[in-house]
């Protein structure tokens, strides 16, 4: 029995790494064919965009060209009407379906890309199918919305960095330090670091109580996606304080000591 589990258990890892490893591949091939085809919707390339559509699956054997071409053209206007021919797109994410839960086409991977110029942004929506790699459908979404600031965020990124510098730096104290079991002082410095406050450019600041964070300090990076959160090392703020007290108490105790001695 126990050799016939970790035969199941061994093939499931085998399976978990051989479709990751499908996934990031697939993901890299879609991210180019992605760009390609943005780039040819900037450069008016409409022939070029449609031959990178799967126009043998069966969902779109019954589509016109001339709709399809239409469509696309019409893409290409709205994008350089609203947004100008300079403009910057960035892979966000990518998602595997394998079955039609939640609408979704079985055996496709949504693309979610940002574009944005120097004053707004929007978003494409690509849709691939797994089997011929190419393009089931895209949706643009122009949201015209402005471009959130990122001055707040690279001055939180920066000012919490003194969170793990501080917990690394306590935990050095207790390292020094004659206390035992020092290795439960270092969880407590690992894992007390709450509350934590989270800062998104495009939604502002969000506060959690009960949301432990790794050394009180994490960030993302996505472009207006990114988000950076800190926390108040409590852990830390204790062993310090501990400590100092502990050193004061050492100093008093030596100095008692060496005016009996005299």
């Amino acid at each position: 029995m126990k050799f016939y589990l970790k035969n199941v258990f061994l093939l499931l890892i085998l399976f978990l790494i051989t479709n990751s490893c499908q996934f990031y591949n697939d993901t890299i091939e879609y991210k180019k064919s992605s760009v390609e085809f943005l780039n040819n919707i900037m450069d008016g390339k409409i022939n070029e965009s449609v031959n990178l559509f799967a126009l043998e699956h069966e969902g779109l054997k019954q589509m016109d060209k001339n709709t399809l071409n239409e469509g696309l053209y019409q893409f290409h206007t709205d994008m350089i009407s609203q947004y100008g021919k300079d403009v910057k797109f960035t892979f966000l994410e990518a998602r595997k379906h394998f079955s039609n839960n939640n609408n979704s086409i079985p055996n496709s991977t949504n693309v979610n890309y940002l574009f944005e110029n120097d004053k707004k942004f929007g978003f494409v929506k690509f849709i691939y199918d797994d089997n011929s790699k190419k393009i089931l459908n895209v949706e643009p979404e122009f949201s015209n919305k402005p471009l959130p600031s990122m001055i707040m965020f690279y001055i939180i990124l920066l000012v919490g960095l003194l969170i793990p510098i501080f917990n690394i730096y306590v935990f050095n104290m207790i390292r020094k330090s004659q206390l035992k079991r020092k290795w439960l002082k270092y969880i407590v410095l690992i894992i007390l670091n709450f509350p934590t406050i989270k800062y998104f450019p495009l939604e502002g600041f969000d506060f959690q109580f009960f949301n432990f964070q790794f050394l009180g300090y994490g960030f993302s990076y996505y472009s207006i996606f990114s988000n950076v959160v800190i926390a108040l090392p409590i852990g830390a703020i204790y062993w310090f304080w501990k400590l100092k007290k502990l050193q004061k108490e050492q100093e008093y105790n030596q100095f008692a000591e060496q005016l009996i001695e005299n």
